[in-house]
């Protein structure tokens, strides 16, 4: 029996729950045995962080719950942390846990910096334990298949690519104000970086790349970054600034020398060729964090390796992130990527 503690119970948290829950129902030897966050109301309720994040799914009641990390890891046996805390307090915390030869998950951004995340790299190696950063779209059901594309090289080619990833601004950002301005303020460290990752999962790490962005009520609402590779380029968008009542879109758009794929703001994907269409009705995109939670439960239990989300490849995309925030900055200078 896999042993679950969760560190920091605040909005996302409740879909990890949720995914600990179904998992042991459906008969996987693992187990959400306890909670720590220093509020002890986030326990067993449900915060609102975007307009479609709350559900009439009631949590799991947890018993053993702690305002004290220290406390939880010296009373609890745990196989894993999952560690739903702001990004600011990921290296520590993924640092200590791992310090104890616990296994860690870790909610996205890895780490504010790229120094920081090298720093959690380090501490893995030196550990008994895992680490797995939560990127959920790279387990989506339609990331699978497009990835697949790309490296069967069925369709020729990559031509050019659009990812697209457009709302409101989310409950947790209005709650800041518009005073609080920093790093993790604007749409490019969080919301934008989805498919930043998403493009370096699926093509790799690009030549260069430029972004601009604007913004009126964070530092950053609106982004377009463009990654040029050889011979194609991939154009990223994304942008938190529309009225609350926008309903969220994410969607993509993929050109090959011989067929385009395109995926649709509900997971349905169709093949474009010449011939015509075809709709791929078995491709849809779940929750994401079931997935990558299931699949790194299973890493666990029955052995493997991390093929889909190493934190090596995280690390990229932080420095990825860095450079869209630079160019951003600097009216869409072009980075050069080393």
């Amino acid at each position: 029996m896999l042993r679950v503690g969760i560190w920091g119970c605040g909005g996302i948290s409740a879909q990890h729950r949720r995914a600990y829950q179904k998992l042991e129902e459906t008969g996987v030897p693992v187990k959400l045995v306890a909670l720590c966050d220093i509020n002890p109301e986030n326990f067993n309720r449900e915060i609102k962080i975007n307009t479609s994040s709350i559900t009439d799914e009631p949590l799991i009641r947890v018993d053993n719950c702690y305002t004290d990390i220290d406390e939880m890891l010296e009373k609890e046996n745990l196989d894993l942390v999952d560690i739903c805390l702001p990004t600011f307090l990921h290296k520590d915390a993924v640092i200590k846990a791992l310090a104890k030869d616990i296994n860690v998950l870790v909610e996205k951004p890895m780490a504010s910096t790229e120094e920081e995340c090298e720093e959690m790299i380090a501490a893995a190696h030196k550990s008994k334990g895992q680490l797995m950063v939560g990127h959920l779209v790279r387990f989506y059901e339609s990331t699978a298949y497009l990835k697949s594309i790309v490296d069967s090289g069925k369709y020729g080619k990559l031509v050019a690519g659009d990812f697209t990833r457009l709302s409101a601004l989310p409950a947790w950002r209005i709650k800041k104000g518009k005073e609080y301005t920093n790093r993790a303020d604007g749409v490019i460290f969080d919301m934008h970086l989805h498919d930043i990752d998403l493009v370096q999962y699926i093509f790799g790490i690009p030549k260069q790349i430029s972004a601009v962005s604007s913004g009126k009520i964070s530092y950053c609402d609106s982004v377009t970054t463009t990654f040029v590779y050889d011979d194609a380029f991939v154009t990223v968008r994304g942008d938190w600034g529309y009225p609350q009542s926008f309903p969220f879109k994410a969607l993509w758009r993929v050109k090959f020398e011989e067929a385009t794929i395109y995926c649709d703001q509900t997971g349905k994907v169709t093949l474009y060729e010449d011939e015509g269409s075809t709709t791929l009705d078995q491709i849809h995109v779940n929750g994401g964090i079931y997935e990558e939670i299931e699949y790194f439960v299973n890493l666990l239990l029955n052995g493997g390796k991390n093929e889909i989300n190493p934190p090596e490849s995280t690390l990229e995309t932080i420095k990825l992130i860095d450079a869209v925030g630079k160019s951003a900055e600097n009216g869409g200078m072009t980075i050069v990527i080393e």
